[in-house]
């Protein structure tokens, strides 16, 4: 793999189901997403908006998923992010496209890690630095940018 991580920036458009009843569905529709997508699940929080919104995420063992919505605009902002291989992202993107009812949506996908950097990085054991007193921080990380 040529990358650490896969980073979808999903826009959903015309969803015509961010009514009041997304606070009490919308969070465990995110579960169900992150678990059709193969992920497991190890935590969640959700938060409702007055008068209108809502904004979820579930972390999950690989990374996180998370929604805000605009009920106004018809429009949720989505982000799936996962680490490794063992995540499928496409049904959980199909799960929620026909759960909030979009009649289209736009993909941003970055794939996390994949720079030079990262595999610099990537052959070097974590190691304490005396500068920070932080075990297992990894000598990249203090790098000037």
């Amino acid at each position: 793999m040529d990358h650490l991580g896969l980073h979808w920036l999903i826009e959903m458009y015309g969803c015509s189901n961010l009514g009041p009843e997304l606070n009490e569905t919308g969070l465990d529709a995110m579960i169900q997403a992150a678990e059709l997508a193969g992920a497991t699940v190890v935590g969640h929080a959700s938060h409702c908006f007055k008068p209108e919104g809502f904004s979820a995420v579930v972390l999950v063992e690989e990374s996180h998923l998370s929604i805000h919505t605009w009920p106004e605009r018809k429009y949720a902002a989505i982000d799936l992010f996962t680490c490794g291989q063992s995540v499928n992202l496409t049904p959980a993107l199909v799960f929620l496209r026909s759960f909030l009812g979009a009649t289209s949506h736009e993909i941003h996908e970055v794939r996390r890690g994949s720079g030079e950097k990262a595999i610099q990085c990537a052959g070097n054991e974590a190691k304490e630095s005396p500068s920070n007193g932080r075990s297992g921080m990894d000598e990249c990380t203090r790098q000037p940018h």
